[in-house]
């Protein structure tokens, strides 16, 4: 259930902002299954949540397993709150505002 697993994280955390937004979020590449590496960029300029001009932002991320309505998140990647480096994003050379990880696929 890896390839689900991925899957689920993109389209419940991820395209859901990307449409209600605009361009917050980009997805590299677009076409990419739970078995591909992926890049996700976030452009803080273009967010509410107050990280215009950070020193770091992080990703907190996971996936829930059961349904689409479970609440039971499973691989969380992050501590909410904690700057320890886990999920942190690195600054796009030569811009202020946009943040990226690679992810790459979980062993099975």
């Amino acid at each position: 259930m890896p390839t689900l697993n991925k899957l689920l994280i993109v389209f419940w955390l991820i395209i859901p902002t990307t449409y209600l937004s605009g361009q917050i979020v980009e997805i590299s590449p677009s076409g990419a299954s739970g078995d591909d590496e992926l890049t996700i960029t976030y452009d803080a300029s273009q967010g509410t949540g107050g990280l215009t001009g950070a020193s770091s932002v992080y990703i907190h991320s996971g996936v829930v397993t059961t349904d689409p309505h479970g609440t039971d998140w499973e691989y969380v990647v992050g501590n909410w709150g904690s700057d320890d480096g886990i999920g942190q994003m690195t600054q796009v050379a030569g811009e202020t505002d946009l943040w990226e990880i690679t992810l790459t696929p979980r062993e099975h």
